[in-house]
């Protein structure tokens, strides 16, 4: 009757064990989302050797990152429908499992290319598997930088093109019917010193000249202290693992 929840290999599962007071005899695991581990069992506690124990294990995918990210949880290792023929001759070849990867190859193949994914670990394995997982057009790189560096012209094509990436996404979303809790968002820039409030003021001049959805606003959605803030539209927010794994079904589905 006992459930335990443990992520990756088998001497984590073996400390998981000894962690309850059951020292396995053999262990057995089964790759599938719930691990079945049917072990016998010497109990620390009583003495007594348990023939058969059942124990739960959930499977979460691996990533290159130190710590678990949110977008693991519940999620198990995306399990190919196809088998790749090593004798057909692919148009293109993409290296990488991610986002990028599985987005680009789903629109290669929509433009008549043969693709192939070719991915060492697990789908999502490096940054899309720990994503902050927002979709925006205010970027990490104000615009006021990006006119000052580039000219407006190509800052606003920098806008232009994350905004058509969110659209993108939405397009795939709805046409391949991917469940992956996209919510339309708003985000949020804003302001602590007199100094920032300055700064802010220029960043709320240059979004606006690139074509952004963007206004003050008298308010922030969490609790902060601020001087100024301003609300940009037209953001999003979703599950990345589940998207890129609805997309990479719908690239096999296709051919």
């Amino acid at each position: 009757g006992k459930e335990i929840k443990v992520q990756g290999s088998r001497h984590k599962v073996q400390e998981s064990l000894f962690r309850t007071g059951l020292v396995p005899r053999a262990l057995c695991l089964v790759p599938v989302p719930w691990i079945l581990v049917l072990a016998p069992c010497f109990c620390t506690q009583c003495g007594r050797e348990i023939e058969l124990f059942c124990i739960k294990f959930f499977l979460m995918i691996q990533r290159d990152g130190s710590r678990i990210s949110l977008w693991q949880n519940d999620i198990p290792v995306y399990k190919p429908q196809n088998d790749p023929d090593i004798q057909t001759i692919y148009d293109v070849a993409i290296i990488g499992g991610g986002i990028t990867g599985i987005s680009t190859a789903f629109q290669l193949q929509k433009a008549g290319k043969k693709c192939i994914v070719i991915e060492a670990n697990n789908l999502c394995f490096g940054t899309t598997g720990g994503t902050t997982a927002h979709l925006n057009t205010l970027l990490d790189t104000p615009y006021t930088r990006i006119i000052k560096n580039f000219g407006k012209e190509n800052a606003q094509l920098v806008a232009k093109a994350a905004a058509e990436a969110i659209d993108l996404i939405k397009m795939n979303i709805e046409q391949n019917g991917i469940d992956c809790e996209f919510e339309n968002a708003c985000a949020y820039l804003f302001s602590q010193t007199h100094e920032q409030t300055e700064e802010l003021d220029e960043i709320n001049e240059a979004c606006q000249e690139v074509g952004l959805d963007v206004s003050y606003n008298l308010s922030l959605p969490v609790n902060i202290d601020f001087e100024k803030t301003i609300e940009v539209r037209g953001q999003g927010k979703f599950h990345p693992v589940k998207y890129v794994y609805g997309l990479a079904q719908a690239l096999e589905k296709a051919g």
